[in-house]
Parts: C-alpha cells; structure tokens; sequence
C-alpha cells in the first residue's frame, strides 16, 4: 500500500518534471521495500531525464533482476544503455604534467580529510606536491597525517600546528613551503573529479588569466550550482558522471569575476610574489578570500570562474568542528574589511542586508585602486 502511494506521487512529480524530487522520493521508498521493481524503474527513468544516463542503467538492471520479463523496463534500459555508451565516447578527460602545489587546511575531520585524499591522489595527476597544514587538530588527524607523509615524503608533506592560527596564516604556512609554478589553497571538505583542476589550467592559459576557481556543489555565490541539488550528487552515485556531464557542456566557458571563494583557488606563483599570501587579521577566517582576489585585482592579475570544472564542496566542516557562530565571525570579519580598505559608510550596512555580501556584488572603491606594494602581504 504505502510503495503504491509512494509510485502515485512519483508519477504525479515526473508529469510536473521534478525529477529531483521524484528520485528522492523513490529512493527512500527503495529503502524500505527494496524489492519493488516499478520503484527501481521510476528511479531510473527520473535519472534518464536528467541525462544521468549510466547511473539511470544501474537502476533499470536491478528493476530487470527483479522482474526479468516486464517489457517496458527492458526497453528503458536498452535506450539508456545506448545514451550511456554514446556519452562515455563524447566524455575526454584532459591531463597535464605535474605543476601544482595544493594547500589543505585541516582541523580535525580526519575522515574527511582521507576521503578528499583518496579522490585528490586519483583524479589529479597535475599535482606535484600535497602540502596539509594541520591547526591543532584534537582528533586522530595529526596521527595519520604523519603516516600519510611517510608513504610518500617527496609529494606528500605536512606542518602540525601547535595552537589553531585560522585559515589565512596556515595557507601562508603551506604557501611558504610550496615549489610549484602554480599554488592552490583548498578546504579538506572537497570531493574533485576527473579533469578538475587540468581544465580550469587550459582556461588560465587561454584567457591569460592569473587566478581561477571551479563550479561547486556548494561554493557560495556564483560558483555554487543551482541546477542539482548537493545532497543529490553527495549521497548518490552520481557526481562523476555530472561532472563530466557539465564538463561537455560547459567546455572553455567561464568568465572574469571580482572574486572566487575560498575552499579553492588556484593562482600562478607570479600572483603571490607580487601580493604575497592571506591577510592574517581575518582570523580563523572568512572574507580573507575575497581580500585576496581584490588585491589580485588591483595588481593586474584577473580571476577567472572556470564553469567546466566541477567539486563537490561540503562546506562550514571546519567552523562546524570548532564550534563556531560562523555568522557572528563573518559580521566580524565584515567589519573588518571595510575598515582595512576605507570604505564608505553606505558599505555599512550592506553585510545586514545580503547574506553574503561581496560574493553577489563588486564594490567600486575597489575594482579600480591602483596597486601599493602596501597592500602585500608576507606569508610569514
């Protein structure tokens, strides 16, 4: 009774094209009856119209496993599995040769931390070195960090910090270290996928760009992707193949931006050299990102949004373990942006109004400041 309430509703989702919902919907019914073959089939022909088509396959073979005989489903699967082949002939991972230094920032989270590492170790082999800046972690972290370093002491390399010294002066840690031609600070709450971080390369390259920062399942702001749901991609079996399913149709496409958050931004080693690292008086962090790309900005160094490139980004883990009011450290921090760069009063009240405020909207006072050696920021 309740698995055919459950398909009724489903139905009357697919008729209004909410796929979404439908699958949600249907998964959690699957749960509970896992049996039912018209919910595996509905699950897959919810995925078939959002083109999540090997995914969509997966599920019309358990339908078929379950009724071998019951013809419509045989027909979903043949029609997915044949969009499944075609998308995996149009799908080219692109690679490049090792010329990346990645800064991760942990606290604590270790399980976190290891995932991100395994995805990371995997699907990026532009990397030439992993350096973790650990802030005093209370957990296993440092532990495992330290056996981590060991299976591989030329690539992987470590800092254990004795006090928790924020987000900006542990990247400044990790960005004295790096050897790299490009630097890349990130958060060890990321799940990357197959071509990331060579894609958002090719576009530094082709738009002479200095600065770039990929799409997200949760970037705040413009990098964050409205058209599925992260929870969706996070708890499914399903992020690889929207990565690459967006990387098609978003090749070599993107734009310049006033600023790119920071749980990743990838820069040239040119950019820190000519503005150093993160402004430490932002403390255990935000809005140090944003002060970072504007001072990049006023150097000459244009940031770019590479829209073909695609993480998963949990975000807030690391305020989350801390016990943090992220809201009350962000008003903080706020404050203390626009006293650091004189801004107008009118910029007051701005942080109140919108939830994140210079994420949306560029601020022209300083679109057009003119760079000040002033404005460096030494990385110790």
């Amino acid at each position: 009774m309740q698995d055919n309430q459950s398909l009724s509703q489903a139905k009357e989702l697919l008729r209004n094209k909410q796929f979404f919902q439908a699958y949600h919907l249907l998964a959690k019914a699957s749960s509970q009856t896992p049996k039912n073959a018209d919910l595996w089939n509905l699950m897959g022909y919810s995925l078939a119209q959002l083109g999540l088509y090997l995914a969509a396959s997966r599920r019309f073979q358990k339908a078929l496993q379950l009724a071998p005989d019951q013809a419509d489903i045989i027909e979903n699967l043949k029609q997915s599995t044949f969009q499944a082949q075609k998308f995996r002939k149009q799908v080219s991972i692109p690679r490049r040769s090792a010329c990346v230094s990645a800064i991760i920032i942990t606290y604590n989270k270790w399980s976190m931390t290891e995932q991100c590492l395994k995805h990371l170790v995997e699907k990026t082999p532009e990397l030439q070195e992993i350096i973790i800046v650990d802030n005093n972690s209370s957990d296993e972290t440092p532990e495992k960090l330290t056996a981590w370093q060991a299976q591989d002491p030329e690539r992987n390399k470590i800092i254990l910090n004795q006090n928790n010294l924020g987000y900006a002066a542990a990247c400044n840690q990790g960005l004295a270290m790096a050897k790299s031609e490009y630097l890349m600070i990130m958060n060890n709450d990321i799940l990357v996928t197959y071509g990331w971080l060579a894609r958002m390369l090719n576009d530094m390259e082709r738009e002479k760009a200095w600065v770039a920062g990929p799409a997200a399942s949760n970037g705040y702001g413009q990098q964050t992707i409205q058209e599925i749901p992260r929870d969706f991609i996070w708890k499914n079996d399903l992020l690889e193949e929207y990565a690459q399913q967006r990387a098609l149709k978003h090749q070599d496409k993107g734009h310049k931006t006033h600023r790119l958050v920071g749980f990743c931004i990838l820069f040239h080693r040119k950019v820190c050299d000519k503005i150093g690292g993160l402004d430490t008086r932002f403390g255990i962090g935000t809005f140090e990102d944003d002060d970072f790309c504007y001072r990049a900005l006023m150097a000459g160094f244009q940031p770019w949004w590479s829209q073909g490139s695609f993480v998963h980004h949990l975000g807030g883990v690391s305020f989350q373990n801390a016990n943090l009011d992220m809201k009350h450290i962000m008003q903080h921090n706020w404050q203390v942006f626009i006293d650091k760069w004189q801004l107008p009063e009118k910029n007051q009240d701005l942080f109140i109004e919108q939830e994140m405020p210079i994420t949306r909207y560029s601020i022209p006072e300083l679109m057009n400041r003119p760079w000040s050696s002033d404005y460096y920021i030494p990385l110790a």
